[in-house]
This record gives structure tokens, C-alpha cells and sequence, in this order.
């Protein structure tokens, strides 16, 4: 048994080239372990049995159910509690289909070992001992915790010389790029950059810049200024969509996109492109403002029939106008609240916005709301408040149902005033 562990790190350490030392120190972890269920196999092979009838019924559960679905592919095997032992033997020596299932069962173990197991099994471990045709990076970045994967990413992004190693440290950052601490979140930063600059294969740049966004917004934001568009977004505007995904105010990237908003405009027939009215309004909250209410109201003017839907449009653009969390947004959004072409989910959005702001109007907009609209939008805004944490929009429907309620006898009728603290669009 040592003679074996010995002779396979003397191997490992002569051809892991393109490995962590710290994966090739874990390779005699799986070697170990695979004796060990060769042991438990021999002495209790009634429990091997029960283990391996456990898996057979999870599988067979899983083909025959709902549970089998392209957002559930896999079986999750993880339910069972089986040892780590005997996943690690049946992950290496079960049909290709069911490997996924019993690799993704390692990283869920309870067991502290799970990430060298993982690790152990790396693309150049030796054959008997390799985890093929599965994400091992993906699968080593769900096994660890916080702290876990800060000391493996250190030691792994220390020891690349080149833009290698892709496999194990773009997951591990994609996952933890938000905890990572200021330090390494740089060396990460500069690490897929240069994999950026050399990797010929463009398709990964999106979930790359996805990485940098969540690193340093800022300085993603500057970068992707000259970045080509090729993988970064579905618009032919270049990387329109993480701009929008991870806004900021950006004269720099304002300007662009008026500049390519005007160049559009000049094409006869063309769809209209809002996401990039959305981004000036992100970018430049004063100054797209205004644009974007104006765009709006000619949706509004104008009938489904003749104007088409639009109800992403709205959806976008009146999400953003709440995003900017702007006064000068506010009697724009308090007119918009009762426009039933927008989506209720979307108004409900503002409501949220109003209660955070603690606006002294809103018990007004409420019941206005609740006088005016369906009982289905009557019942949306109840459960939304029924839900909410915030207190105050708790105590404004008790205020609404309150100003809904008939005036008691023997006091003066409020009915046909002004409701208080509503503002109205100049």
C-alpha cells in the first residue's frame, strides 16, 4: 500500500506539469481512500450491497420521475449520506452517464476530505485515478467553503506562470469572486485578463468579463471600454449587456451609447433598441432621464394594435427609472403605478421603492390602488405587503384601507378631497 502511494507521487511530481502542487499532493488521498473501500467491499459486503441498491433505486427513481429535466439532469445521489469511499470507486469505474452524478455527490459529502478527493482526480492523476469527461474545476469550487477556497486560490494563482490552469481557478473565482479578499481579488483580476488576451476561444470572453464585473466593477467597466464585442452580449452593441447588469454612473459609457442610439435611429424600420436607452439612463441619470419618460409616454400614447407590445420595453425602463432612485424619477413613477399597461409585477417594483423611501404619500397611492384596480392587482399588493419586511408599508395599507373605509357617523366627510402627499407629472 505505501509502495503504491510513494510510487504515484513520485510520478505525479515528474508529470503534472500544467497541475497545482497542491492537486498532485492530493492524489495519494484518492489512492488511499480506493484501498480503503477495496477493504469495506471484502470485510462487509452486505453493506456494499446495500449502498450500490441505494444508488440503483435513486437512479431508476430519477429516469422514471419528474425530477429528470434539463435544469435537473443529474441524480442527486447526495440524499443517501453513502461514504466517501465508495462514491470515489464508482465515480472512477461506473459508465460516463452516471460519473456526473457520483462526482457532484463528492463535493455535497459531508465529509472534510471531499475537496483533495477532488483534487486528487485531476486531469493528469494517473489513469486509474483520473475523473474524466466531468467540470472538476466547478465541482472542486461547490466542495469548498469561503475559507477553503481563499487558501486554494492564493496558492494555485501564485503558481501560474502563464494563463494555465483554467480548469481549477476560473471556477474557483467565478464562484467567489464577491468574498475574495481586496488582494487576491486583483491577482484574480489580472489572472483572466491575461487569459483574455491569449485564449483563442472567444465563446468563454462573456463568462470571463461576467468574472471581472464582480471583481472590480469599476475598473471592468473601463476595460470593456475597447474590449471587442465578440462573446460579451447578444446585442451588436458591444458589451451593452453587463453594463446593464452591473450599472454605475460612466460619462464615458453614456456617450457611447447616445452615440450608437443616434446611429440606430437613422435606420429605417429597425426594432427599437431600449436596452441601450436603459444604459444612458444607468449611466447618466440626469441626463437620460428625461429621454427615457419621453419614450415612454409615446408607448403609452399610442394603442397596443397600432404601436405593437411592448411590455419588456416598459418592464426595463421603468425597473431603471426605480433603480436610479432619483426625486426627480419620483412623479413619473407615482403616474406609472396606475398605468394598468405596465406589468403589475413592475408597479409593485415601485411600491417597494416608495415604502423604502418611507414617501409620506403613499398610504394615498395605495388606497387609490386598491379603489381602482382589479381584484387581482387588490390582491398582489396585499400579499406584497404581507411579505415585506418593512414596517412602513405595513402601517400605509392599514392607512389606506382606513381612507377606503365609509366616514363614521358624526364626522365630517373627507371623501372628494385631494389625497395628501401625492405629486403630480409637470
Amino acid at each position: 500500500m505505501l509502495a503504491i502511494v510513494l510510487h504515484c507521487f513520485l510520478l505525479s511530481t515528474v508529470c503534472f506539469g500544467d497541475v497545482p502542487q497542491v492537486a498532485r499532493e492530493c492524489t495519494p488521498v484518492v489512492i488511499a481512500l480506493v484501498e480503503e473501500a477495496g477493504a469495506l467491499r471484502r470485510n462487509s459486503p452486505e453493506q456494499w450491497k446495500q449502498y450500490e441498491d441505494a444508488v440503483e433505486a435513486m437512479f431508476k427513481q430519477h429516469a422514471d420521475g419528474p425530477g429528470r429535466s434539463r435544469s435537473q439532469p443529474l441524480a442527486d445521489l447526495s440524499r443517501a449520506k453513502l461514504p466517501l469511499t465508495f462514491l470515489i470507486v464508482k465515480a472512477l469505474g461506473d459508465s460516463s452517464m452516471r460519473r456526473r452524478s457520483y462526482a457532484d455527490a463528492i463535493a455535497k459529502s459531508s465529509d472534510e476530505r471531499r475537496v483533495e478527493v477532488l483534487l486528487g482526480m485531476h486531469p493528469e492523476a494517473p489513469e486509474q485515478y483520473r475523473l474524466e469527461r466531468v467540470p472538476l474545476g466547478r465541482l472542486v469550487a461547490d466542495a469548498c467553503t469561503t475559507e477553503r477556497a481563499i487558501a486554494l486560490l492564493a496558492e494555485v494563482l501564485d503558481s501560474i506562470p502563464e494563463c494555465r490552469r483554467y480548469w481549477l481557478a476560473f471556477p474557483m473565482i467565478d464562484r467567489f469572486a464577491a468574498e475574495l479578499p481586496a488582494d487576491l481579488r486583483r491577482v484574480a483580476y489580472d489572472y483572466i485578463r491575461e487569459c483574455l488576451n491569449t485564449q483563442d476561444r472567444k465563446e468563454r470572453s462573456r463568462y470571463q468579463w461576467d468574472a471581472l464585473f464582480r471583481l472590480d466593477r469599476d475598473r471592468a467597466r473601463h476595460d470593456s471600454l475597447d474590449a471587442p464585442p465578440d462573446g460579451l452580449t447578444t446585442e451588436q452593441y458591444g458589451p451593452v449587456e453587463l453594463w446593464v447588469k452591473y450599472p454605475g454612473e460612466s460619462m464615458e459609457v453614456a456617450t457611447l451609447a447616445r452615440k450608437w442610439l443616434r446611429e440606430h435611429e437613422r435606420r429605417p424600420n429597425s426594432t427599437y433598441p431600449f436596452r441601450l436607452l436603459e444604459l444612458i439612463l444607468r449611466s447618466d441619470p440626469k441626463g437620460g432621464l428625461l429621454p427615457t419618460t419621453r419614450r415612454i409616454e409615446e408607448i403609452l400614447s399610442h394603442s397596443p394594435r397600432r404601436f405593437g407590445d411592448h411590455t419588456s420595453e416598459l418592464f426595463f425602463l421603468v425597473q431603471a427609472m426605480v433603480a436610479i432612485d432619483s426625486d426627480d424619477a419620483l412623479p413619473f413613477l407615482l403616474k406609472y403605478i396606475h398605468e394598468p399597461s405596465v406589468l403589475v409585477y413592475t408597479r409593485l417594483g415601485i411600491f417597494e421603492w416608495l415604502a423604502e423611501r418611507e414617501y409620506a404619500g403613499l398610504p394615498s397611492v395605495m388606497a387609490r390602488w386598491l379603489r381602482g384596480e382589479d381584484r387581482g392587482p387588490q390582491d398582489a399588493l396585499r400579499d406584497f405587503v404581507a411579505r415585506s419586511r418593512s414596517t412602513y408599508a405595513k402601517s400605509c395599507l392599514e392607512e389606506a384601507d382606513r381612507i377606503n373605509d365609509p366616514t363614521p357617523v358624526g364626522q365630517p366627510e373627507q371623501g372628494g378631497q385631494p389625497e395628501q402627499g401625492e405629486q403630480t407629472v409637470p
